[in-house]
Parts: C-alpha cells; structure tokens; sequence
C-alpha cells in the first residue's frame, strides 16, 4: 500500500470541453456531517446526527477567456456544470485517475489580481447542487440534494432510512 501520493495535473471542464489555460487549484466541495448537543435532562451532553452539507467548492485558473467568463456569470438561478479531472501518483509508481462532478450555481468570480509580470489567474467559487468523486473508476461520493441521494465513502447513508418508510 503506498504512503504518499501528489497530484501531478488538474483540467477544468465544462460541457466536456477542458477550459483553455491552466487549472491552477481545485477545492472540491467537502462533505460535512451536522450535529447538534442534547443536553435536555443530562449530566452531560450526548451528540445527535442531523444529516449532512456539502460546503463551497473553488478553483483558479488562469488564461480566462471573455468567452468563458461571460459563460461563468453570476446569474440569479443558473446552474452550472463543472468536472475536475486529476492525475495522482502514489509513491508506488501507480497512476490514479479522479473525477470529480459538480452542478451547481458559481457564487463569486473574478480576476485575482493585476500587477505587470502575474499570471493571469482567475478565482470562482460556488455551492453544489449535486457532487460526485470517482476514484479510479470507483464511486467514493456520490451527493444530489434535490433527490436526496448521500453516498459518501461509498456508503449509501440513506437507504436503510429510505427502505423504512416504503
């Protein structure tokens, strides 16, 4: 089993098309579980689950078109789709592929900043709708809040709930 792995290249796409320039950094939405305190009647406090959130995704690229960035707009309500395709090599010489898909709405953009010599590096960042990582062919993630679907570490964490109550 290997010990360390680094992400050798990282490509946005959108409708399938790598975005022109280079993916500089990609956060991809983490999926967290929510919590609250019972204390009503103890001596100490017990922890119950709520559910879980997905929090904001990111990247930068840079070489932006005016063709791309009118397409990343910040329109009321558009959604948008983006994959994350990334290359991995673990310390054992093996080659990872990862895919990561996102739907959802772009929250904030722009350019990061202007000084003569910088690249020219956009940031964007929005919520998902819907997020699912692929690992070497195989789903880890797989998140759609509209249909309710939460498969995380490959676990799909709604279907004993869901077989209960058909």
């Amino acid at each position: 089993m290997s010990q360390s792995s680094t992400t050798l290249g990282i490509a946005a796409h959108t409708n399938g098309v790598p975005l022109i320039g280079k993916t500089k950094e990609f956060k991809p939405p983490t999926v967290e579980k929510v919590t609250e305190g019972v204390s009503g009647g103890r001596a100490i406090e017990g922890t119950r689950t709520k559910g879980w959130k997905m929090n904001p995704w990111s990247f930068q690229q840079e070489g932006m078109t005016a063709e791309i960035a009118n397409q990343m707009g910040l329109g009321a309500g558009d959604t948008y789709s983006l994959t994350f395709k990334e290359s991995i090599l673990d310390s054992d010489g093996n080659k990872i592929p990862y895919v990561h898909e996102i739907t959802g709405e772009i929250t904030k953009r722009g350019k990061d900043s202007s000084k003569t010599t910088d690249e020219d590096v956009w940031s964007l960042e929005g919520f998902a709708n819907t997020y699912k990582l692929t690992i070497n062919g195989t789903v880890v993630d797989d998140i759609n809040i509209k249909t309710q679907k939460v498969i995380i570490g490959g676990v799909d964490q709604m279907a004993d709930h869901l077989a209960n109550i058909r």
